[in-house]
């Protein structure tokens, strides 16, 4: 069975999650187009090596034509919701007529799981998102979407640290906790059931 790895970079107060196109900021979601997100996922990926102009546009609009303004625009939508410059903070670095690097340090963690499972949860992760959308700049859904990181990592002390978070926050999907397969792993534990008590759900 294959496995498929799940990347999670963090630099400064920011966390970007890969899989559910998320960023960030102390906990707090930071809103980006999904094109900007792409442009910063690529430039952490590569952070520390210069990132030429051409070898951006093909990575993050690929198959499609589109100037270098549309670049400028994003990298100058990113500076601003990284606060770029702010407090002698850098994340972005322009090399003249060339390209960009990204000059903040990264830490990268890296979770796996099986491959079908795996699918499943993006499918459920993308249900939340759509469910949860004017809601993401809210502390329930942060809560959650945390421990839904933490789980994927195998990480179940900080998982259920923060599902007991979202449970005093009173996140309304966890309604689902039983059921979503995005907590599968943590329901033979026996904090599960105090969740469960928590949350009000049968046991």
């Amino acid at each position: 069975m294959s496995l498929q790895t799940k990347h999670i970079y963090e630099f400064g107060p920011f966390r970007l999650v890969e899989a559910e196109h998320l960023l960030l900021r102390d906990g707090k979601a930071v809103p980006l187009t999904p094109k900007a997100f792409d442009l910063l996922l690529t430039l952490v990926e590569g952070h520390g090596h210069l990132l030429e102009k051409e070898e951006l546009l093909k990575k993050v609009w690929p198959d499609t034509f589109v100037e270098e303004a549309n670049l400028a625009s994003n990298i100058s939508q990113l500076r601003k919701a990284l606060g770029d410059g702010e407090n002698g903070h850098r994340y972005i670095e322009t090399a003249p007529k060339r390209g960009y690097r990204f000059v903040a340090s990264v830490r990268e963690m890296v979770g796996e799981g099986a491959g079908p499972d795996r699918e499943g949860q993006t499918e459920s992760l993308k249900a939340v998102d759509d469910q949860q959308s004017d809601a993401a700049n809210g502390a329930k859904s942060i809560a959650r979407i945390t421990a839904i990181i933490y789980t994927g990592l195998g990480e179940k002390d900080q998982a259920f640290k923060w599902l007991r978070q979202a449970c005093e926050d009173r996140d309304g999907m966890l309604v689902y906790l039983n059921v979503d397969p995005l907590f599968k792993s943590l329901r033979p534990d026996p904090r599960f059931a105090d969740l469960l008590q928590c949350v009000g759900l049968p046991q």
